[in-house]
C-alpha cells in the first residue's frame, strides 16, 4: 500500500490533475487527484464528477439523487409536512 500512495503521489505530481472517487458498495468513500485515468485505475478508482463527496452515493448522471430527493418529497407530501 505505502508503494502505491507514493506511486500516486509522484503521478500526480507530473502535470494537470484530476479528482477520482473511490467507491466501496455504492459509495464514494474516497476523493483522490491523479494525473490521468491510468494512475487512477492503480487504485480503483473511478472518474469524479461536480458535487461528488465522500460519504454520498456514487452518482455522476445524477439520477440517484433526483429519485432520493423525489421520496423525500413523497414522504413529506404523505406526512402533511412542508418543504
Amino acid at each position: 500500500l505505502l508503494h502505491l500512495l507514493q506511486q500516486l503521489s509522484l503521478a500526480c505530481k507530473k502535470g494537470e490533475n484530476m479528482n477520482y472517487c473511490i467507491v466501496e458498495d455504492g459509495i464514494i468513500v474516497n476523493i483522490i487527484v491523479c494525473e490521468d485515468d491510468a494512475t487512477a485505475e492503480l487504485f480503483g478508482a473511478v472518474a469524479s464528477y461536480e458535487g461528488a463527496r465522500i460519504g454520498d452515493v456514487y452518482d455522476p448522471t445524477g439520477i440517484k439523487s433526483l429519485e432520493i430527493r423525489m421520496n423525500d418529497v413523497k414522504d413529506a407530501i404523505v406526512k402533511g409536512l412542508s418543504l
